[in-house]
């Protein structure tokens, strides 16, 4: 599969997923120790590129190997993080305009 001229398989990453990955997993550890810390906003753009991947890994990524197994657990990570942190700031908004 050619992506962005890169040659890749179904379960490879690219950086920026990588970088999003990371920011989702800080973010969320912020959220839940909220009172130490400011929440930190993942945008629009990269959430959706992030899920985007997610899906295609989950899809590709059956688990049979250690690398399989992690590749599958990141998109996990990145369904459920992304979801729990846009509900948040859905949430987080609805309350401002109330």
């Amino acid at each position: 599969m050619m992506l962005y001229g890169t040659l890749m398989d179904f379960t490879s990453t690219t950086q920026r997923f990588e970088q999003i990955y990371r920011n989702l997993i800080v973010a969320d550890v912020k959220k839940q120790l909220r009172p130490l810390f400011a929440a930190d906003r993942i945008s629009d753009s990269d959430a959706a590129y992030a899920l985007s991947v997610a899906s295609r890994l989950a899809l590709f990524a059956d688990g049979t190997t250690t690398e399989t197994a992690s590749t599958a657990r990141k998109a996990y990570e990145v369904a459920i993080r992304s979801l729990g942190l846009g509900n948040d700031q859905h949430h987080s908004s609805e309350r401002r305009a109330t």
